[in-house]
Order: structure tokens, then C-alpha cells, then sequence
């Protein structure tokens, strides 16, 4: 179908004449020259295997099917018009879904603080969130923003770190009174630990920290949902881990092994290409980021 279709700057070469007249009035009211109009003119016949004027000593006259030409170019010319308006108008769109993956903990604890933001509130932006305990590449296909504790590796994504994630062990009062506090990583044998250490990041950032004998303790009570395990720790059942902005307001518990240096995960936001196109998206991603920023 494309092979067959005349070329377009050709096309808009014609449209000119006639619209202006003569091909001098189209040169006044273009950048081409006399020759080029001329020769697009010519070539554009030579496609069409048809004469669109017809040249006289008065002139040149519009022939029967360059007027049909000419009808059916400017129909094309708006429809490409509309098309051009329209892609604007998306772009530069407010509305719509944005669909996030980020981990248990960062949804419940963070993105609260972010999306209460008076123009996420006042826009006809939809957001739709999931959440997991471990944020993948793949999980990002089926979304539009990810947020993570990981570089990705499909390097044709978006990607920036923007922040950190500060965690400490939390027990609460009901717990250490029955149980003591560690006063050392080995205490910590004696101890019911909440939690888990499923994505190979987390684990090797215990490592790094604490040693590997803290991520080979075995978790007494092993949860992926982070929201879940930190109401097993409101609750007494042992000590676990989450963010210290969050856990130091808390009066329910009492940060443990305060001697010991915080657990730091990077915070990765990334996004598909498509996001350079998309007002929407883009808003979002940007209010996250300046979010995480300034916590």
C-alpha cells in the first residue's frame, strides 16, 4: 500500500501552487525555490502518470484530476494535522492510569507521604500500585514505573538512584521485657528474628554490614509482606527490620543493636523509554522522586 502512495513533499509542493496560484506565489510564501516546486511538480505527474496542469500562454490551469488531487491532498494534509494535535495532547495529558510496582515496605511507608501531594490530588491521574517483595525487570513490563533496591539490568530502561533506604532492628517493649535486648550480633541466636532476606541484594547487603552469620540465622517467623511482618513485631512476636524514619517515631518499640551500622538499600526509579512521551508518567515519576529526595 506505502509503495504505491505518492510522495508526499511532492504532494505538498502541488497543494502550494494551487492553494497560492502559480508556483511563483508558492515560492513567496515558501522556503523552496522555482526549480525545486517546478521539479517536484514534474515528478510528482510522472507518480500519478497523469498531467495536473495544463500549461498555456496565460499560464498554468489545473487540470479535472488535479483537482481531485487536490481535494484528496488536502484531506490528507489535515488528517496528518489532527494526527501531529492529537500526539500533542496526549503527551501534554494529565489523566489517565499509571500503573506502579514498588516492594511491601516502600508502598506502605513511603508513597503514603508522596501521594497525598496536593496535585497528584487536585489531576485526574489514576494510579494503580503493586506490590511484592522483590521487584524485578520483568514486573516492569506489566508496569509503568518500578521502584527498587537494584540497579536493573535491561540497560534500555530509565533509570536513576535516587535516595536510600536506612534500616534498623525494632523489637517492642512487651518482647525485650520478656526476652532481653542483644547486646551483640550473637545475642541474636537467643532471638526470635521477623522477616526474610528474599531478594540476593538485601542478603548481600547484610553481609556487607553484619557478616554472614546474620543472613544464615534462620527466621523464626518468615514473611515476605512487609506491612504483615512489622505487626508481628508490634505484637511481640520477635525482632525485625524496616526503615528508621519510620521505626524511631514508632513509640510502640525500641530500636536494638543501636551500636551496630544501619542496613542502606538503594532506591532505584525506573521506567520504560515510553516515559519521554507520556505527561502523565512523567509527572508521576518526577513527584517520586523529588518525593524520596526530600524524605
Amino acid at each position: 500500500m506505502f509503495d504505491s502512495a505518492p510522495n508526499l513533499e511532492y504532494l505538498r509542493s502541488f497543494s502550494m501552487v494551487v492553494k497560492y496560484g502559480s508556483v511563483a506565489g508558492a515560492v513567496n510564501k515558501s522556503k523552496l525555490s522555482l526549480p525545486t516546486l517546478s521539479r517536484h511538480i514534474k515528478l510528482l505527474e510522472a507518480e500519478l502518470g497523469a498531467s495536473l496542469f495544463s500549461r498555456t500562454n496565460n499560464g498554468m490551469m489545473i487540470t479535472e484530476i488535479g483537482e481531485q488531487v487536490y481535494a484528496t491532498s488536502k484531506i490528507l494534509f489535515q488528517t496528518a494535522a489532527d494526527l501531529h494535535s492529537d500526539v500533542l495532547q496526549s503527551k501534554a495529558n494529565k489523566s489517565g492510569i499509571v500503573k506502579i510496582v514498588a516492594s511491601t515496605g516502600i508502598a506502605a511507608i513511603i508513597l503514603p507521604q508522596i501521594f497525598n501531594s496536593a496535585d497528584l490530588l487536585s489531576s485526574d491521574i489514576q494510579l494503580h500500585l503493586a506490590t511484592t517483595h522483590n521487584v524485578t525487570d520483568e514486573l516492569l513490563g506489566e508496569n509503568d514505573i518500578a521502584i527498587q533496591t537494584h540497579r536493573p539490568t535491561n540497560l534500555n530502561l530509565i533509570a536513576s538512584r535516587i535516595g536510600e533506604i536506612a534500616l534498623g532492628a525494632y523489637a517492642s517493649a512487651t518482647y525485650l521485657d520478656a526476652m532481653g535486648a542483644p547486646s551483640s550480633l550473637s545475642d541474636l541466636k537467643d532471638h526470635r528474628i521477623i522477616g526474610g532476606l528474599e531478594t540476593k541484594s538485601f542478603r548481600d547487603i547484610v553481609d556487607q554490614s553484619f557478616g554472614s552469620n546474620v543472613s544464615n540465622q534462620a527466621f523464626h517467623l518468615s514473611c515476605e509482606n512487609h506491612s504483615v511482618a512489622w505487626q508481628m513485631v508490634l505484637a511481640g512476636c520477635g525482632i525485625g527490620f524496616t526503615h528508621i524514619s519510620y521505626g524511631d517515631n514508632e513509640p510502640r518499640v525500641k530500636r536494638v543493636l543501636k551500636i551496630l551500622p544501619t542496613l542502606d538499600l538503594p532506591i532505584w526509579l525506573v521506567a520504560h523509554q515510553e516515559i519521554n512521551n507520556s505527561h502523565r508518567i512523567r509527572f508521576i515519576y518526577d513527584l517520586i522522586s523529588n518525593g524520596i529526595n526530600k524524605a
